[in-house]
């Protein structure tokens, strides 16, 4: 599965003191805060250069979800997602679909017909 972009557009309200290049490009749940007990956990013990990419691969489980009526007649939906199980990779030699599908779901176990 091809993986989606998701830069918003800014918003369009005036903040006194903010300048158009201040405004983010992603949605604020989008972005994780790792601390010094998680990167651990990942065994992250040289930062990452800012601007780097690297691959995410969680478990996540529905927290909650919701779906509700808007006034001008829209409709407005959310879902929750907790991460319960993640691995962070270098982003380098990840991206043919063999190396992927490993990921996502093991190694293949091929049969040999008999």
């Amino acid at each position: 599965m091809a993986m989606i972009n998701m830069k918003s557009k800014p918003e369009m309200e005036e903040m006194p003191g903010e300048m158009e290049g201040d405004a983010p490009e992603y949605p604020y749940g989008l972005c994780l805060h790792l601390g010094t007990d998680e990167l651990e956990k990942l065994n992250i013990t040289t930062l990452p250069e800012v601007g780097s990419t690297m691959m995410l691969h969680a478990n996540v489980y529905v927290k909650s979800t919701s779906s509700y009526g808007t006034q001008g007649g829209g409709k407005d939906i959310k879902v929750d997602l907790q991460i319960t199980d993640m691995e962070i990779l270098p982003a380098e030699g990840k991206s043919d679909n063999t190396t992927m599908a490993a990921m996502l779901y093991g190694p293949q176990v091929t049969s040999n017909g008999g």
